[in-house]
């Protein structure tokens, strides 16, 4: 309630001329005798805002110039007002212009992304192509790799095997030699034993045939006694075999 009986009282005030100094005096400090109603400042700002070229907290100071100012804008505004329809059609076709233009350019944007995304698709496709080939070659290559080992691993088996197997059959090669070099360095041995077992056995079919043609006294001249048991081991062994026979036809 106070708040309100202040506010009257200022509007009183400003209406009569008293309390402020704005009691009707122009920029000259003359009294113009004019007495009007006081606005408060929102009124005045509301005022102002929407008719922007009336001083609304100071018409009645307002001066010649200040109306011819206010003049040349009352006319701009009456041409406006006279060539609204060329107006509103100017502007009209401006805001379609810029609705079309950036329609156009939604379109034109939208359009330029999907090629865009077809771009990079495209981009990605290469890359990948050419990382699969790289990969490919190099698999490819271990596969080389792995193959030409396994070659050189199977060369070198077989230079294995051949080098064993020559081995082997020099080895092979020198025990044949070494039996060989035996048997020669024993064949004059052997040879002597022959001949002696050659001799034994001329002697025994002679003596045979002596017992056959001259009975158990045998012949004379013959020095061996083929019916004594004076023939020793070591006759019967160089005879061999076949002094089994001489035994069984001199009765042992």
């Amino acid at each position: 309630m106070t708040n309100i009986v202040r506010a009257a009282t200022s509007v009183i005030q400003k209406f009569t001329g008293k309390g402020n100094n704005s009691s009707g005096s122009n920029a000259n400090g003359l009294d113009n005798g004019i007495r009007a109603f006081g606005l408060g400042g929102d009124q005045i700002g509301i005022l102002q805002a929407y008719y922007p070229a009336i001083d609304w907290g100071n018409l009645a100071s307002l001066t010649p110039d200040d109306l011819a100012l206010m003049r040349d804008k009352v006319n701009q505004f009456q041409w406006f007002v006279d060539n609204i329809k060329e107006i509103e059609e100017l502007l009209k076709t401006y805001i379609d212009n810029q609705v079309t233009f950036n329609e156009f350019k939604g379109r034109l944007v939208k359009d330029g992304f999907k090629g865009v995304e077809k771009i990079e698709k495209s981009v990605l496709d290469i890359f990948l192509a050419h990382q699969g080939y790289t990969r490919n070659r190099q698999k490819l290559a271990k596969q080389s790799d792995t193959a030409i080992a396994l070659m050189d691993a199977e060369l070198q088996h077989a230079f294995d095997i051949e080098e064993a197997d020559l081995n082997t059959s020099l080895q092979l090669a020198a025990i044949r030699k070494a039996k060989q070099m035996e048997q020669l360095a024993a064949k004059p041995a052997q040879q002597e034993a022959n001949e002696l077992f050659n001799a034994d056995q001329r002697q025994i079919k002679q003596a045979i045939k002596d017992k056959i043609k001259y009975g158990t006294a045998g012949n004379p001249r013959n020095t061996i006694d083929v019916t004594s048991t004076t023939v020793t081991t070591n006759a019967n062994k160089k005879r061999g075999g076949l002094g089994g026979i001489f035994d069984f036809f001199s009765g042992k």
